[in-house]
């Protein structure tokens, strides 16, 4: 997740949603975490969000405290994907 905040750098300026599709994330610890909660704020400060669509249960389960607060938004599919109003 390092290098994922490290890549990305953040959302675009222009309030445009990143979605992250991360079925094949197998694992997920406190540092990728913050690093998800850390790119969700960026990119709500610029007025757009982070999606991430399709986790595996256990990656959901270790979400789901950050999920509850609204400090992430989880969705199951690329269905379910609605864009930030």
């Amino acid at each position: 997740m390092r290098q994922l905040a490290r890549v990305l750098g953040g959302p675009a300026s222009d309030g445009g949603d990143l979605i992250i599709d991360i079925t094949g994330m197998s694992a997920c610890d406190d540092a990728g975490l913050q690093a998800l909660v850390a790119l969700t704020k960026r990119a709500r400060l610029a007025e757009g969000d982070v999606i991430l669509v399709a986790p595996a249960a256990n990656i959901r389960e270790t979400l789901s405290k950050a999920v509850e607060a609204g400090e992430l938004r989880v969705e199951d599919d690329m269905v379910s994907v609605q864009p930030t109003p």
